[in-house]
C-alpha cells in the first residue's frame, strides 16, 4: 500500500507524502522492551493506526505509548518531528510536534534513556539503574 499527497491532503502532511511509508520500524532501544516496533513513519513523521469507536478514550495511555517510542529513538535515527496516531474508523489523522510531547529536554531525554542500555542488558539484573536484583 502506498500512501500518496491526496489520501493526506488537508491533514498537514503534504510535505511529508514523498516516498515510501517505513512500516513496523523498530527504534534504538526496542530490544530492551521486548522488541516493540512502531507502525509507521512516513518522512519525518511517526504513526500508531487505532481502531477505535471513541479516539478520546485512553489517551493518556495512547499517548505515553507515543512518547515511550520516541524515547527508544535514542540515536535520533529516523529524524521525526512530529508523532501521532491515523484514527482509522475516523478516517483521521491527529499528531504533535515532537517537541510539544517531549518539550525541550527531548535531547536529554533521549541521553537519559540511552544511558540505562548497559544496566538493562545485564542478565538477570536490574532495568533500574543504581538498583539492584533480589534473588528469587
Amino acid at each position: 500500500m502506498m500512501f500518496g499527497a491526496p489520501c493526506l491532503r488537508g491533514h498537514g502532511l503534504e510535505t511529508g507524502c514523498r516516498g515510501r511509508p517505513s512500516w513496523s520500524p523498530v527504534f534504538d532501544g526496542s530490544g530492551l522492551v521486548g522488541g516493540a516496533d512502531a507502525d509507521f513513519i512516513l518522512g519525518n513523521r511517526f504513526y500508531e493506526i487505532k481502531a477505535v469507536l471513541r479516539p478520546r478514550d485512553k489517551l493518556p495511555d495512547r499517548l505515553r505509548q507515543l512518547i515511550g517510542y520516541l524515547l527508544l529513538d535514542w540515536n535520533d535515527r529516523y529524524g521525526l518531528e512530529t508523532a501521532g496516531f491515523y484514527f482509522a474508523r475516523q478516517g483521521e489523522f491527529v499528531s504533535w510536534p515532537v517537541a510539544f510531547l517531549i518539550p525541550e529536554t527531548a535531547g536529554d531525554a533521549r541521553r537519559c534513556a540511552r544511558s540505562v542500555q548497559g544496566p538493562c542488558r545485564g542478565a538477570g539484573g536490574s532495568t533500574v539503574p543504581g538498583r539492584q536484583s533480589r534473588p528469587r
